[in-house]
């Protein structure tokens, strides 16, 4: 993995913050225009539970409505990351419900848990510890509540098929943001090394008639200190 020079590292976690910040709000807009969208989705495919899942939803849109208001406080530009894993647990934890209420292990809704972390791992800079952080903390928000509250019946091939899926988009996320992070790094640390030189362009550029009338004097004091010792 390519490294940031040390001197540089408060300026590019700084920018890794600040576009942390502009993709939130990014993030933000499409739940409120998507979550309320699928509720298509919920009248063809599971349309007992269309007004259960109308609530879950309309809920998760107004929670992302306050986070939209919060959006410019102190702490949101301060705490990007917790602003982003706020919105991510949140839609998680609809999409599990209604997991759950389509008792779980036959559900086709686990991929919308895919789509989300698809949709947070494409837009957020999350390095590699940050993606395993992310896939982990949704795997048991998918895991758990089916465990806990829904019976296997005949189902548990499916469930099973389902976690293999899951597990495997998980590591490949987690293997794109290493590689997007070292590529972060890298045009980083090229951007860094472009300024030094252009500011020691600049510097030699504004001195130059300077250092001529230094190098001048230094070889005058030499030529004068040799006639001495010649003499």
């Amino acid at each position: 993995m390519h490294n940031t020079d040390l001197n540089f590292f408060p300026i590019y976690n700084q920018e890794v913050k600040e576009l942390f910040y502009k993709r939130v709000l990014l993030i933000i807009w499409i739940g409120i225009c998507l979550i309320p969208l699928f509720l298509i989705l919920d009248y063809v495919v599971a349309r007992e539970y269309f007004f259960q899942f109308l609530k879950y939803r309309l809920i998760c849109t107004l929670l992302f409505l306050l986070l939209l208001l919060s959006y410019r406080s102190k702490y949101a530009q301060n705490y990007p990351f917790v602003l982003a894993l706020v919105i991510y647990v949140t839609t998680c934890v609809m999409i599990s419900a209604m997991i759950v209420d389509m008792e779980g292990y036959s559900s086709p809704y686990y991929v919308g848990l895919l789509l989300v972390l698809a949709t947070c791992s494409t837009l957020l800079p999350l390095d590699f510890k940050q993606s395993i952080f992310f896939g982990c903390l949704l795997y048991l928000i998918y895991v758990m509540p089916v465990l806990i509250f829904c019976s296997p019946e005949n189902n548990l091939g499916i469930f099973i098929n389902n976690n293999f899926f899951f597990l495997s988009v998980i590591a490949i996320i987690s293997i794109q943001c290493w590689a997007d992070t070292n590529t972060r790094i890298r045009e980083f640390n090229l951007r860094m090394q472009e300024k030094e030189y252009a500011d020691k362009l600049a510097y030699y550029a504004n001195n130059l008639e300077e250092e001529v009338a230094e190098r001048t004097r230094e070889l005058e004091q030499s030529e004068v200190r040799f006639r001495e010792l010649y003499d």
